[in-house]
């Protein structure tokens, strides 16, 4: 298909679902006693928050001990890793735009939260992949997509073929990612 230089990213993603996979991952495969929550302070934020929140409760009767809340347009988020290091949580789950997410992993092993940190689709991005490298090990994201934009899958190769083509002012380290992946396939529709 051809590329539409003006279609944008349409496609919604369901935060409560994806929220409640991220809870029943971390209560199945890591099996945490106490869970705490970074957020950040605009709708889609409170959604997930309220998502993880709910899940938790009904169906592991788990309630967080500590939920930090961060300012979206923060670039420090030391204060909510403190305030979670403080509650000593096993598991975090944390929400937040790529500059957030890759602040959060750093001041998380900077500061000594000790908990293992549960990440969403920007824990992936690429720019969260380069920008937080050395402190990723323990550390887990999920995915808006079933296969790795920067995989081998024959039609992922020829997708960021052609994206890069249609493109070439984009900065080629970070893109094609996730959510350009989401856009093409929901303009598809």
């Amino acid at each position: 298909q051809p590329f539409n230089p003006y279609l944008f990213r349409i496609g919604q993603i369901n935060h409560q679902y994806i929220a409640w996979l991220s809870v029943d991952f971390a209560m199945d495969q890591l099996k945490p006693k106490t869970i705490g929550i970074y957020s950040l302070n605009n709708p889609w934020g409170e959604e997930s928050k309220d998502a993880l929140v709910y899940r938790l409760k009904t169906k592991y009767g788990i309630d967080p001990v500590a939920i930090a809340i961060g300012d979206q347009y923060a670039s420090d988020t030391s204060a909510q890793v403190l305030a979670l290091k403080a509650k000593n949580p096993d598991v975090v789950f944390y929400i937040g735009f790529t500059s957030q997410v890759v602040d959060f992993m750093r001041k998380s092993k900077e500061l000594g939260l000790t908990a293992t940190l549960v990440g969403g689709a920007d824990a992936n991005d690429p720019l969260a992949l380069e920008g937080a490298k050395d402190v990723l090990n323990g550390t887990y994201g999920g995915l808006l997509t079933m296969t790795p934009v920067n995989g081998n899958d024959p039609k992922m190769v020829a997708f960021r073929n052609k994206f890069k083509a249609f493109y070439p002012e984009l900065e080629p380290a970070t893109r094609p990612n996730q959510y350009d992946v989401q856009g093409y396939g929901t303009g598809l529709l």
